[in-house]
């Protein structure tokens, strides 16, 4: 189990890299596959303000467990927020846990239509945990080459989980914590009966946790009814981003 640290940007968890262990806050992403961070030496984080302090940098040069593996990291999100850099081995803790030669990826540079990664009143971004389909990291997206073994692939490969899986808590919108669990389903956190949905594919494959919304309601403040929206293009695929 993850305990969820609340912090401006979502929903973060607690976690480290290196050897020894530099402590970081990453958002938790569903919607991406890649695990990257910025680093001390990045042009956003000696930038005015000092906006990485929000969520803490990494050091490869202090790390004695830091593994370069190549300069092809590149990815963009739908917002327009991006990062370039470096992937590396490391070793990433997790719930006090280590995970030994993980991929991550080192976010040397960034952009953004809005400045730099992001940066608005709003919302910080600095660092994403990416947790999902193999099919999507942005080695295979942007750079079309093949992908390499995921945070839960290393976690299942290390038998650390049972099963490739995970279920996030996020609890109420006023709430100071959430959870997430990798390889299981914490029972406690609802009532009845859980419901499964076929996830959509992309053509010949599964890249995003994409599933069909049939219809939309919405009830106005202080009404009892609420208005059922079905129009013609329903169904549509809708994807399950925790990072947006």
């Amino acid at each position: 189990m993850l305990t969820a640290r609340c912090l401006p940007c979502g929903s973060n968890r607690l976690v480290t890299i290196g050897t020894p262990p530099q402590r970081l806050s990453l958002q938790i992403d569903t919607g991406s596959s890649d695990i990257w961070t910025q680093v001390s030496s990045s042009v956003l984080c000696n930038s005015q303000g000092d906006p990485c302090s929000v969520s803490g940098t990494y050091n490869n040069l202090t790390s004695s467990s830091y593994q370069y593996v190549n300069s092809d990291f590149l990815i963009q999100y739908g917002d327009g927020t991006g990062a370039q850099g470096d992937y590396c081995k490391e070793t990433l803790g997790i719930a006090g846990v280590s995970i030994n030669g993980v991929q991550i990826a080192l976010g040397l540079a960034a952009t953004s239509t809005e400045g730099v990664l992001g940066i608005r009143a709003q919302d910080i971004l600095i660092s994403l945990l990416g947790i999902g389909y193999s099919t999507n990291q942005a080695i295979s997206i942007f750079q079309g080459q093949s992908g390499y073994p995921s945070l839960l692939d290393n976690m299942v490969s290390k038998k650390l989980i049972a099963a490739r899986a995970f279920s996030l808590y996020l609890d109420d919108l006023n709430a100071n914590t959430g959870s997430l669990l990798f390889g299981g389903i914490d029972t406690a956190k609802y009532s009845g009966d859980l419901l499964t949905l076929p996830v959509l594919n992309d053509g010949s494959t599964f890249t995003s946790f994409a599933v069909a919304m049939t219809s939309l309601s919405i009830t106005k403040p202080g009404s009892n009814s609420a208005t059922t929206l079905a129009a013609s293009s329903f169904p549509i695929s809708v994807i399950l981003d925790s990072g947006s």
